[in-house]
């Protein structure tokens, strides 16, 4: 056994080569294959491969690399914006999961996706809220409660519990699309609800919709899937008088168990 000093450190970084696929050079986290020789390569790869790339050896069937699975997800990555400044290091799995998140990840301005809006915006996360105050004043409330009465596209901003909220309808093929996004500046979860009353006295007619509160980065997603209001122009006609629409937006915090 070596003494204390003599112990060898071993700096895993610049073991990463070694603990990649020989194909594709992702690093080998889940199952790999072996060669006769072995050679190992990621599960992903080898149905493609019908010897091994390295010696032209047979591979064994079935067999893995379990070695090199353990040493692989134990190796440190940088974030994907060390450049920018994170100066996070995670293993893969862990790292994947904080690049979606990363506050110094760059984005666009929330409006940057909507066309009357036409905002070239680019910084960083925590960039936003001094921007859309400075560049969209115009468009913000700080109420978490407001009407939306125009039958036409319209978008709003809203800060709220430290969040920057958007409210975009769309109008497409006679379709009505409404729904409440984040940025993303906290972590917490919040539920946008639309309620539409009839403008005539005389009539109880009313809908309410709670809906979950996702990224403005999915926006796109977010209309195709249909995860959004969405109304004809038959329902619209009937909440609507005098060109304007009698509807009202909230957005709540939704608390968890």
């Amino acid at each position: 056994m070596a003494e204390g000093g003599d112990v060898p450190v071993v700096n895993l970084k610049n073991i990463v080569p070694n603990v990649s696929c020989l194909v594709c050079s992702e690093p080998l986290l889940t199952v790999t294959r072996l060669c006769e020789r072995g050679h190992t390569f990621c599960i992903n790869c080898r149905p493609y491969l019908n010897y091994c790339t390295e010696c032209l050896g047979k591979f064994l069937s079935e067999t893995r690399n379990y070695s090199i699975e353990n040493i692989a997800n134990l190796v440190k990555y940088k974030c994907n914006n060390y450049d920018a400044g994170c100066r996070t290091l995670l293993t893969r799995d862990l790292i994947l999961k904080h690049n979606s998140t990363c506050s110094m990840s760059p984005v666009i301005c929330p409006l940057g996706n909507i066309p009357r809006a036409k905002c070239a915006w680019t910084g960083l996360l925590p960039q936003v809220l001094v921007h859309v105050m400075t560049c969209h004043k115009d468009k913000i409330t700080s109420r978490n409660y407001f009407k939306c009465t125009s039958l036409q596209d319209a978008y709003w901003l809203t800060i709220y519990k430290g969040e920057v909220f958007i409210c975009y309808k769309h109008v497409k093929d006679g379709i009505w699309y409404a729904a409440v996004m984040k940025v993303g500046l906290t972590a917490d979860m919040f539920k946008g609800i639309f309620v539409l009353k009839s403008p005539d006295p005389k009539s109880s007619e009313a809908i309410e919709m709670g809906l979950g509160v996702e990224l403005v980065d999915n926006m796109e997603e977010i209309f195709n899937s249909g995860r959004c209001l969405m109304l004809d122009d038959v329902v619209v006609k009937r909440f609507a008088i005098n060109r304007e629409m009698s509807m009202a937006v909230s957005i709540e915090e939704r608390k968890t168990v």
